[in-house]
């Protein structure tokens, strides 16, 4: 019968539907996730891969932030005011709760985001826009850093059309995840 000894001893018509896709096609289901796309890939595919991931940057995106010395008390200089202001609006078409959602989603599927900063040519001060990991070709040195991490020598940002730019490290930030 195919592979499907009795269609009886399924409990679950998604267990049904699932194997009887798998045979009817003829390949296994398989997402590799060691990979950009394929990571991308999973998270549209998988829902509650999406679910997760989703349920996570917004209790990040939720947060409330502060600036705090080392000694835990709350610092209210008119610099710290004014990092807490940028950090609430990182540009003109982003709040703090959608950069957030954004930043922590590319850190859960990815392990970095990627932050291209540009100098507002109105209000004279940097905005910060999130660039989706898929855009970004990293170009690596030979050499290594002290944690054997190979060191990046300049990046790339695909600009669509088979085009692509030199990002200016300066005007470049990376956030990773650490465990």
């Amino acid at each position: 019968m195919n592979g499907i000894e009795n269609i009886n001893s399924f409990t679950d018509k998604h267990e049904l539907f699932s194997v009887l896709k798998e045979k009817i096609s003829g390949k296994d289901y398989f997402i590799d996730c060691s990979t950009v796309d394929g990571r991308i890939s999973a998270y549209k595919k998988c829902d509650a891969l999406r679910t997760v991931i989703s349920k996570s940057a917004q209790s990040i995106a939720n947060l409330k932030v502060w600036a705090l010395n080392e000694y835990d008390k709350q610092i209210t200089t008119p610099k710290a005011k004014k990092i807490i202001k940028k950090l609430m609006r990182p540009n003109p078409k982003e709040d703090f709760k959608r950069w957030f959602k954004k930043l922590d989603t590319q850190t859960k599927l990815h392990g970095v985001a990627y932050v291209k900063k540009v100098l507002n040519s109105i209000s004279g001060e940097y905005d910060y826009y999130i660039i989706p990991r898929q855009l970004i070709t990293p170009y690596y040195e030979n050499e290594f850093d002290i944690m054997y991490e190979r060191r990046v020598k300049y990046y790339t940002v695909s600009a669509g059309g088979g085009k692509s730019y030199r990002l200016n490290l300066k005007m470049f930030m990376s956030f990773m995840i650490f465990h």
